[in-house]
């Protein structure tokens, strides 16, 4: 009985993390406390409803938004992944017939969003394996990011393809000798702000998807004093 109702009680609960697992155990503690004093039907008839007692845990709106930023930093990364698909298609198209640069760069590419989507997914299904990748995939966005930002193969013949052509495309619109350096300014941007926009929202998922929150030492000193 005491099972069932702890069973009722975490599909309920809209919680995660350390906090989800303490309020579990406490209340599996009280009830086996309250077990052995009055019986399991009595413990659980004075615990109470169990999707009530759930709800008592995240009152307010702004709590259960709160308690669903893992979600909401599942559908971000989701959303952003989807954002980057233009230019994934533009940096194809502008590359040289016969070139396989941008193969050998989707490939590159390719185990870091397959984590993500994974990660994403079991996040949104609430599964744990979600929040366990979430630390590998930073740790993979961090490596892709320094490979594209120092301009490292496969990230270097993809960019250089995309210069080539933007060169060939802005010479008429600009003075030929800074027709190229357009380009490679153009190229250089699209490489800082993915990159280190992609980290940062990394490591916001993997403190949304992990429960993490600041720690209130300050609180906690003032209370023990």
């Amino acid at each position: 009985m005491i099972e069932h109702w702890l069973g009722e009680f975490d599909r309920h609960l809209r919680v995660h993390g350390r906090r989800r697992r303490r309020v579990i155990e406490e209340l599996d503690a009280h009830l086996r406390e309250g077990a052995a004093a009055h019986g399991e039907r009595e413990a659980v008839r004075r615990m109470g409803d169990a999707r009530a007692v759930a709800e008592s845990f995240t009152p307010r709106a702004a709590d259960r938004l709160f308690e669903q930023r893992d979600r909401l930093a599942a559908l971000l990364m989701l959303a952003a992944m989807a954002a980057s698909l233009p230019l994934a298609r533009t940096l194809e198209q502008l590359g040289r017939p016969g070139s396989h640069a941008s193969a050998w760069f989707l490939a590159f590419l390719s185990p870091t969003a397959s984590v993500a989507l994974v990660s994403c997914l079991a996040v949104l299904r609430r599964r744990p394996v979600g929040a366990r990748l979430a630390a590998p995939l930073l740790a993979m966005v961090v490596v892709t990011a320094t490979v594209v930002l120092l301009d490292l193969p496969p990230s270097r013949a993809e960019f250089h393809t995309y210069t080539v052509a933007e060169t060939a495309q802005t010479r008429l619109q600009c003075p030929a000798s800074d027709a190229g350096c357009v380009a490679a300014d153009h190229a250089s941007e699209i490489r800082v702000n993915y990159s280190v926009g992609a980290v940062l929202l990394a490591g916001f998922y993997l403190g949304a998807a992990t429960g993490w929150t600041p720690r209130r030492g300050g609180r906690r000193r003032r209370a023990i004093a």
